[in-house]
């Protein structure tokens, strides 16, 4: 992001803070069954199985025949360093009679992938090398034919993207050129994995990418972790394609009003969210990243992803990472039982829509996004 970029995002928070929500802001309403009906979401995940989902970092997979399973869209893949070099993601599907190949979660594969049971064997590649007793059970069989179902999978940004359902539109295309330059600047490539893990949560996809796009709750819900830190009511977005980018400014950026504008900087003195279409979080710091990724399982019920990724990976810097991370999943754990307690209340009758006030536009622009990429996979 370039300093005029982020003198101007600066300015905005400032008129934020100051009270100005600018004209003509309307007060916006959504149907409150969208969040639990299940026809919307089988045609909402129609259009998610057609975006580049950024699934993992590569320092999740260092090493050759390094592996990682992930459940996306009610599919087993397996994201794989394969012995050759590549990153694969593979439907954990054996192609004899579809056991899965393996359940653990992650691992190293140290030569191949053995179905457990009639010993199909393939390699990290995914082609099929082995098949007992071939020359008599499945004398016409091809091994080449017969290789495991490959995902479209790009790595870029020092992400491993994988579109579930092919053809995948390339990561640069579907980022933008601007989204695309300021994660280049990120650098995130360059950063270590410091901490990973997930969570099942019993909540619509939707409300958790929402949760992240305004800053109104911060000094109620978040009084006591992040409310500490941040200002409230004072977030700027700004949408670019179907991405958003989000200003979650820290109430030392108050500071920088001491200075000359051309010394204005977010980086550290704000937290940049990025809402990387449809529903993933990439959390910008000063010297570390948190990327949350929330995968659907039905329309009540998500999982979310979390990766820590750091400049400096080294012992003595732990119980500042540790601190760091303590504070962020706090305020994601608060986060995540607000949604839930959402999910309850949109199931009582007691609304018939879910209301978005003149500081939340965030969340609209969202959900007209999602609106907007539905009706484009339709037509």
């Amino acid at each position: 992001m370039d300093q005029r970029t982020q003198a101007a995002l600066i300015d905005r928070v400032f008129a934020l803070a100051d009270g100005d929500l600018g004209q003509d802001i309307p007060v916006t309403r959504w149907p409150v069954e969208n969040y639990y009906d299940p026809l919307l979401f089988d045609r909402e995940m129609t259009m998610f199985g057609r975006q580049p989902l950024p699934l993992a970092h590569v320092g999740q997979l260092p090493e050759r025949g390094d592996l990682l399973v992930e459940q996306v869209l009610g599919r087993s893949v397996m994201l794989v360093h394969s012995h050759s070099g590549h990153y694969r993601a593979l439907l954990n599907v054996c192609r004899h009679r579809g056991a899965e190949l393996t359940r653990q979660e992650r691992g190293n594969v140290r030569k191949s992938f053995v179905c457990p049971y009639h010993a199909w064997t393939y390699d990290t590649d995914g082609r099929l090398t082995h098949v007992p007793d071939r020359a008599r059970s499945f004398p016409c069989l091809r091994l080449e034919d017969h290789g495991l179902v490959e995902l479209s999978t790009e790595v870029r940004h020092g992400l491993l993207w994988v579109t579930m359902d092919v053809p995948g539109t390339p990561v640069e295309e579907f980022l933008g050129p601007e989204l695309d330059a300021e994660l280049a600047v990120c650098g995130l490539s360059s950063y270590s994995l410091y901490q990973d893990g997930s969570t099942s949560r019993a909540f619509n996809w939707k409300t958790g990418a929402e949760s992240f796009m305004e800053s109104y709750h911060f000094a109620v819900l978040h009084r006591r972790t992040a409310g500490q830190v941040f200002m409230h009511n004072a977030g700027a977005y700004d949408q670019l394609g179907p991405h958003f980018r989000t200003l979650a400014p820290k109430k030392t950026l108050r500071e920088t009003r001491s200075l000359e504008r051309d010394r204005w900087t977010v980086r550290g003195t704000a937290t940049i969210m990025y809402l990387l279409f449809p529903s993933t979080a990439l959390f910008v710091e000063k010297d570390h990243i948190n990327l949350l990724v929330i995968l659907p399982e039905d329309a009540g019920h998500c999982r979310v992803k979390r990766t820590h990724l750091v400049q400096r990976l080294s012992p003595r810097l732990r119980r500042y990472w540790d601190a760091n991370m303590e504070l962020f999943l706090g305020a994601v754990a608060e986060d995540l039982d607000i949604c839930e307690s959402m999910q309850r209340g949109y199931r009582s009758g007691a609304n018939t829509a879910v209301t978005f006030g003149r500081n939340e536009t965030g969340c609209d622009a969202y959900r007209r996004a999602v609106q907007s990429a539905m009706q484009s996979d339709a037509c």
